[in-house]
């Protein structure tokens, strides 16, 4: 199978809220959609040539994410980002009210980022059990090929897996990253009384750094 699409996976420290997966695929309407669009399917899809993620969909979903953190009164959050050039810099981010983005230090992804200390693993490792139900599903049609899953059957499901996620695998994957129960959050709600102090950029940084040095 040669299709692909790259995924953005978002969700706070303890687990407690996840948000919509955002897909890229390499086409407008791909063949799977039949001539539909990724949003008739429930999808928030986007696409370019390659499916890589860019500093435009970034920036764009920046400023959704920012307007769903204005809806409740007083909340800021901060956000911490992977240093990958995809994501842009400092200087390229939109202008965001309510968002405070953190980018993490070069060359510390395996040792800090909770996504990649086993949330994504774990969301891929719950995507062979659906293969093998869907296969056996297709014995039974007499499907030559019972362990081929089309691109938009595929997102459905991970989007469904993911929507399921339990809150305790992404608390597990954040504790293992040394992000809790330290008061630093992939993202967090704060009190107005905290938030000079937990959103101040430069201190942020030097919870980071010392979450490398340790």
């Amino acid at each position: 199978m040669k299709d692909r699409f790259t995924m953005l996976v978002c969700c706070n420290a303890d687990g407690s809220e996840i948000f919509e997966l955002v897909f890229i695929g390499n086409s407008e309407r791909l063949r799977p959609f039949r001539k539909k669009y990724g949003r008739d399917y429930g999808l928030d899809y986007h696409f370019n040539a390659k499916a890589w993620m860019t500093a435009t969909f970034l920036n764009a979903w920046l400023r959704r994410f920012d307007a769903y953190i204005r809806r409740k009164p007083g909340r800021k959050v901060a956000l911490l980002l992977d240093n990958c050039s995809a994501h842009g810099t400092e200087e390229t981010l939109p202008l965001l009210s309510q968002v405070e983005v953190i980018f993490l230090p070069p060359c510390t992804t395996s040792k800090i980022q909770p996504c990649d200390a086993g949330i994504i693993s774990a969301l891929k490792k719950r995507c062979p059990t659906f293969q093998l139900e869907r296969a056996l599903d297709l014995i039974d049609e007499n499907v030559k090929d019972i362990y081929n899953v089309d691109i938009l059957a595929a997102m459905l499901k991970i989007k469904n897996i993911w929507n399921a996620m339990d809150a305790s695998v992404i608390k597990n994957c954040c504790r293992h990253a040394n992000f809790l129960p330290d008061p630093l959050y992939l993202y967090h709600s704060v009190t107005d009384a905290d938030l000079n102090r937990r959103l101040d950029k430069e201190s942020l940084k030097s919870n980071v750094d010392q979450l490398v040095a340790s």
